[in-house]
């Protein structure tokens, strides 16, 4: 718990209909610990919104549905999730999109993670180095 009060984190909770109440406590926990700069994202299927413990529930915040990217919006919806996209080719990003992620935000958060060595290296994503990245993705 005293690491979540260093800095900022972040804790994706995917497949989160599947979480028992005993696990959201334990996150709950995390949260609500003194100094914590924890923010926990919970993503599944469609009503996810199950009932939870009323401790749980008045700790959500809102709940957003996320439609696939359309191709022609990729670029400008992309280059606000991350500025790594900034510099990317606008027909490269569609291409991907279409292609690759199928529109899909899990997709280029896959594609982002592994990015990662190359981002906080400063160094630039030239077509080449995306074709590796995206190279396999689905199957990870």
């Amino acid at each position: 718990v005293e690491h979540f009060t260093t800095s900022r984190h972040l804790i994706i909770c995917d497949e989160a209909q599947h979480v028992s109440n005993e696990a959201m406590h334990l996150i709950r926990w995390m949260y609500d610990a003194d100094g914590s700069k924890l923010i926990v994202v919970f993503c599944g299927v469609a009503g996810l919104r199950r009932p939870f413990p009323p401790e749980i529930n008045s700790r959500l915040i809102s709940h957003v549905t996320l439609e696939p990217i359309p191709d022609d919006d990729a670029p400008a919806l992309l280059r606000q999730m991350h500025p790594v996209f900034k510099k990317m080719d606008d027909r490269l990003i569609q291409s991907a999109n279409r292609r690759e992620a199928k529109g899909e935000w899990r997709w280029w958060c896959k594609f982002l993670a592994r990015a990662a060595t190359y981002i906080d290296a400063g160094e630039q994503i030239d077509r080449r180095t995306f074709a590796g990245l995206i190279s396999g993705l689905h199957q990870t």
